[in-house]
């Protein structure tokens, strides 16, 4: 023979209140408007958001600044967390493009000196040394026939460390 299930006592968690006639009306609190609001933000801080997540700030410290956790700014900024960097950047171009079409130099010569490389518009700086003559530098190794391993005032004059690595004549030092 099948036994019947034991009938299990109710909960009154999240239910009914015994003897109140039906479902809870706010389950926020336990009378009419208790409980914290719901954080909305204003359009002002919406543009906080937007500014200081476009200049690299983290959402940790955008929250922290707002007085609201960070899944909170999260759920209710999420467009403006997302969108902030490409929102400024776009501002950027248009901004360049604008002082382009009015012929103004700082934005003609900012141009060309980022994208018109290919046409021979780039800014070079060239090292010469003390007599004019240029000075042959290795990124990758420093500068040439100089031996690393010493450093000024150990063995030698300083002036001659630095005559040295620029190839020119040492200074006479009057004796």
């Amino acid at each position: 023979m099948a036994k019947a299930p034991k009938d299990k006592p109710k909960s009154r968690r999240g239910g009914a209140r015994p003897n109140s006639g039906g479902a809870r009306k706010n389950s926020g609190g336990r009378r009419e408007g208790a409980g914290r609001k719901p954080w909305s933000p204003t359009k002002e801080q919406r543009g906080v958001v937007q500014t200081l997540s476009a200049t690299g700030y983290t959402q940790e410290y955008i929250a922290e600044r707002l007085g609201v956790d960070d899944q909170t700014l999260r759920k209710h900024c999420s467009h403006e967390l997302k969108y902030a960097e490409g929102d400024l950047l776009g501002g950027a171009v248009t901004g360049l493009a604008e002082g382009i079409r009015k012929k103004q130099p700082w934005a003609i010569q900012f141009v060309l000196k980022t994208k018109g490389k290919r046409l021979g518009w780039s800014e070079r700086t060239e090292v010469v040394n003390l007599e004019g003559g240029k000075i042959d530098v290795d990124v990758h190794g420093g500068l040439p026939d100089r031996d690393t391993t010493k450093m000024p005032g150990d063995d030698d004059n300083k002036a001659d460390v630095i005559a040295a690595a620029l190839d020119a004549p040492k200074p006479d030092n009057g004796g």
